[in-house]
């Protein structure tokens, strides 16, 4: 990693700061100690069991009133349910009970003399007449012929005119087709007229002795009619308890329970509505004070109980946090101890095997291999002395907040500068594409912490992609913003270990072959933070990754 000498310099002669204990806790980050130490200067004070305690009840008192209303709602959806299968039968019956009436007085031998055997006429009129005068509680009788056409009619007492002209539209053709269909040759359904809905049922005509089994083709129906109106209601069947049966022809309102009246096309021709029974609502809203007062009960007693443990839940509170503390400064040590032995072996071992070679063989080598060893003596020289420079960084916390004066500065210089300083200790063919998008303008910055992020993005883009040759540097000039994009294309990030790899001596699973501390993303950040700026990365395993730096309000 580059060095940052106007961050390191403290007047020493040598012009490093001397290390004399590096105190781990610093490397924690800045959001934990603010937590510590918030959790630390919060008093022991009954006022926050205030708010728990309010919520809870909030909580139960909304938890008691939704109880209620799901159980009334159960109750009353459980009510209406019932009374729709108690109509839907008690329909049912009556269907079959007209169906069984018209079977019985189909049976004639006046009908099916006047109408099958002389289609119709005076002598037919008469015979339907008689039959209407038997079936007093009856509003229609109607003989038709096996088209659906109407061969005669008699409405409330008295002989239609002229039957053909049938007030039932296509309805009647549909009854005769289905009764036509079954074996019995009965059918029953809906049907409207006008502003009245009724129940009609249709039997064959046919003469005394006469098996339904010998009728294969009936030549003529008898269609018994019923308005669904009152006098219809008040039969001692719909006696039930359900008050205010009637028929609409519109949805009545949501007041009144309703059941849809269907005709053979399964078209509504009416609704059967009645007064909707709501036993949840009279039984169980009653109860809604005594509840209240329970609650009131119940959190006073909780209210007690909370005081009481608030003391020792804090206690266990701080006791973890300081547990969790203590072991995360313990995987810290732990991470640092391992990093630093193998980051000052690897370059102690080199410098001592190029000393030794120059101790015992100096004398006969060229002068080309003693300036290749001392290079490699060098290059060794400048990896500790990064690796160095990083550990105080990070050590410093003070360099994270110390207020720094900001200049001008023009990015496209500094990073073919910091480029030169950064690639120095490196033996590499990359090259830097810079490209710049936008109006380029100064940028006003605080240099040293522009440069430590710039050399430690630029370094990693070099260091993790061996056997590449390029690193490309986007410069984005906005109205109020500027962004810096590093994109190598090297070895990437695994997609599970990119939220982790800003963290201090983290490393990527797939970069553990290749030397480096795991200190140079921490730092990026750290200086993109102290600058009011958001670091974010996309990286692809394989593919490369890219680095965004966004700088608002510039």
């Amino acid at each position: 990693m580059a060095k940052v000498d106007c961050i390191m310099d403290n007047g020493a002669p040598d012009g490093r700061e001397e290390i004399r204990e590096l105190d781990l806790a610093a490397f924690t980050t800045q959001s934990d100690r603010e937590t510590e130490a918030q959790f630390k200067a919060t008093p022991v004070s009954r006022r926050r069991l205030v708010g728990p305690v309010f919520l809870i009840l909030l909580v139960s008192f909304v938890s008691i009133l939704g109880f209620l209303w799901l159980t009334s709602r159960n109750l009353n959806e459980t009510t209406l349910a019932r009374d729709r299968l108690v109509v839907a039968n008690l329909l049912m019956a009556e269907r079959s009970r007209l169906t069984a009436i018209a079977q019985r007085h189909s049976v004639s031998d006046d009908l099916y003399d006047a109408f099958v055997k002389d289609a119709g006429g005076p002598s037919g009129d008469a015979a339907l007449a008689r039959l209407s005068r038997v079936l007093g509680g009856l509003d229609g009788l109607w003989v038709l012929a096996a088209d659906g056409g109407t061969l005669a009619a008699v409405v409330a007492g008295e002989a239609v005119a002229d039957p053909s002209r049938s007030a039932y539209e296509g309805g009647l053709r549909l009854l005769v087709g289905e009764a036509s269909a079954r074996e019995d040759h009965t059918a029953a359904t809906f049907l409207r007229s006008g502003e009245v809905v009724q129940l009609g049922a249709i039997a064959p005509i046919r003469p005394r002795g006469a098996d339904l089994s010998d009728i294969t083709d009936p030549s003529a129906y008898l269609l018994l009619v019923s308005d669904l109106t009152g006098p219809f209601f008040d039969r001692t069947p719909f006696r039930i308890g359900i008050r205010g049966l009637g028929v609409t022809l519109e949805p009545a309102s949501d007041a009144l329970a309703r059941l849809e009246l269907l005709d053979l096309a399964n078209e509504v021709v009416g609704y059967l509505t009645w007064t909707h029974r709501r036993p949840g609502d009279q039984l169980l809203w009653p109860l809604s004070p005594a509840f209240a007062l329970g609650l009131i009960a119940i959190g006073y007693f909780l209210f007690l109980f909370v005081r009481r443990a608030d003391l020792f839940m804090e206690r266990q509170a701080y006791l973890a946090a300081a547990l969790q503390q203590e072991q995360s400064l313990r995987n810290l040590k732990s991470r640092f101890v391992s990093m630093v032995s193998h980051e000052l072996r690897t370059p102690l071992a080199v410098i001592r095997a190029a000393t030794e070679l120059l101790e015992r063989y100096g004398e006969r080598m060229s002068k080309a291999d003693q300036e290749e060893e001392l290079s490699t003596i060098h290059r060794s020289v400048d990896t500790l002395s990064r690796l160095v420079d990083n550990v105080v960084i990070m050590g410093k916390s003070e360099w994270l907040t110390k207020p720094s004066p900001s200049v001008e500065v023009d990015l496209a210089d500094l990073c073919k500068q910091v480029w030169g300083d950064s690639i120095r200790g490196f033996s590499t063919t990359h090259r830097l594409t810079i490209d710049e998008e936008g109006q380029r303008r100064m940028m006003l910055a605080d240099v040293a912490y522009l440069r430590a992020l710039l050399s430690n993005l630029l370094q990693n883009a070099v260091k993790y992609s061996p056997g590449k040759d390029e690193v490309k540097v986007a410069l984005v000039y906005r109205p109020r913003e500027i962004r810096i994009k590093v994109k190598d294309f090297g070895i990437g990030i695994p997609s599970e270990e990119i939220d982790a790899i800003f963290e201090p001596f983290r490393r990527a699973q797939n970069a553990e072959s290749i030397s480096g501390s795991g200190l140079g993303l921490a730092i990026a950040r750290a200086a993109a933070k102290a600058m009011g700026a958001d670091i974010k990365v996309a990286s692809e395993k394989g593919k490369g990754s890219t680095f965004e730096v966004i700088f608002s309000k510039h």
